[in-house]
């Protein structure tokens, strides 16, 4: 926590100082670091603020999707879903891998909300999708196994504790799962 608390201070600084600009703009991958590291720090105000005031440096062509799908991020880190939802559920983005992880945001909304119809058709496109990715590597086989530990979490909605803790294992002894933690949280 003290090295991300450092490297955040240290972006927000060289930001203040312009020096992350290349032409008075701002990379959307650096734009991105430093919402995930505010998230992770849970300084919601200062990513909100941050959102506001360096999107505007962004690239005209990827500003939108980069604001989006970062509001996206901090609305979901708060459980706002009431925010997040629309902003996922309006835009494709231009990134595959930022539509990767807008899907298993909204899988995560549905899950926490009970919306189960959603949930599964949700699911079926996600696969769909998947499918049609040929250059994603290894994140290919991550997101299928977050559609499979997803599935299987649904199954156990109303299963027994003994089904909870066989998948409680299973997901335990996963490798390349991630966001663990979140699937171990929902068969408590």
């Amino acid at each position: 926590l003290l090295f991300a608390e450092a490297t955040y201070k240290l972006y927000l600084h060289s930001l203040d100082k312009k020096y992350l600009l290349d032409s008075n703009e701002l990379s959307r991958f650096t734009f991105t670091n430093v919402v995930f590291i505010g998230l992770k720090l849970q300084d919601y105000s200062g990513v909100e603020a941050f959102i506001k005031k360096y999107g505007e440096y962004l690239n005209d062509t990827t500003k939108e999707n980069t604001i989006s799908f970062n509001k996206a991020r901090l609305y979901f880190t708060q459980k706002n879903y009431k925010k997040t939802m629309p902003l996922l559920l309006s835009i494709e983005f231009s990134d595959t891998l930022w539509n990767l992880a807008s899907k298993f945001m909204l899988v995560k909304i549905y899950f926490e909300t009970k919306e189960y119809e959603a949930l599964i058709g949700l699911l079926n496109t996600f696969k769909v999708y998947l499918f049609r990715q040929k250059k994603i590597g290894y994140h290919k086989e991550r997101y299928k196994n977050i559609i499979k530990f997803s599935e299987k979490l649904y199954a156990t909605i109303e299963a027994s504790k003994i089904k909870k803790l066989k998948l409680k294992y299973e997901v335990e002894q996963a490798t390349d799962l991630p966001d663990k933690e979140w699937f171990l949280e929902m068969l408590k």
